[in-house]
């Protein structure tokens, strides 16, 4: 009889957690997706960036973001490591830095598949390159 009640209020309590968890999740992601959709990346002109180099961050979650040196010489962006990375299922996002470089801009387009992580990525450049303004 006491094992029959253990074994109800055991499943009650695990049946309490998921809901919790689940709305955590789903609030969670709703306000993350806000955030993304709403973040704005400046079109500065590198030309007018100082020779140096920038540090930049972006962790909008624990479970997404990045860190980004960006190397300025000459007006010129000449390269961008991303010293962190976390991507989620955005690994892909990483070749924007070779097209940042290119197009000597942040105005490129997202990688396919990995916007988020794209948008990840030139925020945390946008975020290295405004601090030489």
């Amino acid at each position: 009889m006491k094992e029959s009640r253990l074994i109800k209020v055991a499943v009650t309590f695990i049946i309490l957690f998921a809901i919790s968890a689940g709305i955590l999740l789903y609030y969670g992601s709703k306000s993350f997706k806000q955030e993304i959709d709403s973040m704005q990346i400046k079109n500065i002109e590198i030309s007018r960036i100082e020779d140096g180099v920038y540090v930049g961050e972006y962790f909008p979650t624990i479970y997404v973001g990045a860190k980004v040196e960006v190397a300025v010489e000459y007006g010129n962006i000449t390269s961008i490591r991303l010293i962190e990375h976390r991507y989620g299922r955005g690994k892909e996002a990483e070749a924007i830095t070779d097209r940042v470089i290119s197009a000597q801009s942040l105005e490129v387009d997202t990688v396919t598949g990995a916007t988020v992580s794209s948008k990840v990525i030139l925020k945390a450049i946008d975020n290295a390159l405004s601090q030489a303004d």
